[in-house]
């Protein structure tokens, strides 16, 4: 695109999420609803206010979790052990599955909808124009899906310039 000196679009993709998947029927089995099994990974695995210590004037949080060891992988959390109300120990792949998934690395929004920028740097020409360009050759070559959206980059915002 004449006056483009370069591009660059974020990655929508590299992010790797850890999703536990609690499966109702079998937590129900131990006496544990899905707010059970949640409020324990979210202990486990981010850990829990279990105290407070005061040093001074100062207070400070004590916070429990399990030990990194025990939770920095797939295997490892599957593996958690987990006291059931029934006072009965069982692991966590017994009410849960534990699947790796990808995804973006970072989430961006803007309205509270999802976004991704692809930022350009003009030269020799006005960036209005470089983005007006751009727009039309975006709308002639790619479709729209539903429930998404096209936006004019921020960069033309900022410059005050008239948007096209």
């Amino acid at each position: 695109m004449p006056g483009v000196a370069s591009a660059l679009a974020e990655r929508l993709e590299g992010g790797r999420y850890i999703n536990v998947e609690i499966n109702r029927e079998k937590a129900a089995r131990y006496g544990m609803t899905v707010a059970d099994v949640q409020l324990f990974v979210t202990s486990a695995v981010g850990g829990a206010m279990v105290g407070e210590t005061v040093e001074g004037i100062a207070r400070y949080p004590i916070n429990l979790r399990y030990p990194q060891s025990w939770r920095d992988s797939p295997q490892a959390l599957r593996q958690l052990p987990i006291l059931t109300p029934m006072k009965q120990q069982i692991t966590l792949a017994d009410v849960a599955d534990i699947k790796v998934s990808t995804g973006p690395s970072m989430l961006k929004t803007e309205n509270a909808r999802p976004t991704s920028w692809i930022y350009i740097d003009a030269r020799d020409r006005d960036m209005v124009s470089v983005v007006h360009d751009l727009q039309k050759a975006i709308a002639e070559k790619s479709a729209v899906k539903t429930g998404h959206q096209r936006g004019i980059l921020r960069a033309v915002r900022a410059t005050g310039a008239r948007q096209p």
